[in-house]
């Protein structure tokens, strides 16, 4: 979860977001004097005060202003597809297969969508020869 803060900003304001870690909150906010640019910082859990509203999150926000614990949405990929067919027969070719990115808000999936592997890596036959050992 993206946590965000910007206490005494419009919402349209509040653009700058931190991934916090695992075993950290967003709990501080510094609102830049020139403009509206969002410095946030994330605490650990233990450093956070006043007690936090603690969510089945990895990050919550410690705050009384008025956007808090703003979830920005979330990014996970589905299952791997089918392996594509070899490019080659032999001789070495390629194949890949894709996955989709489920998203919501403005996360974008972390990771490629497309994996290629060899296949095929058997030399091709000459002259006659068998491709493969009997």
């Amino acid at each position: 979860m993206r946590c965000y803060y910007c206490k005494g900003k419009k919402n349209s304001d509040c653009t700058k977001t931190e991934t916090c870690k695992k075993d950290e909150l967003s709990c501080e906010t510094k609102i830049k004097r020139n403009g509206a640019d969002i410095e946030k910082k994330c605490k650990k859990t233990k450093d956070c005060k006043p007690k936090c509203d603690k969510k089945d999150h990895d990050c919550t926000l410690c705050c009384t202003g008025d956007l808090c614990n703003k979830d920005q949405g979330y990014a996970e990929f589905k299952n791997w597809g089918a392996w594509s067919a070899c490019s080659k027969a032999c001789g070495g070719g390629k194949r890949s297969r894709n996955r989709e990115c489920a998203s919501t808000g403005d996360i974008p999936c972390s990771d490629d969508t497309t994996e290629e592997e060899d296949c095929n890596t058997n030399a091709c036959a000459t002259n006659g020869q068998k491709c493969y050992p009997s």
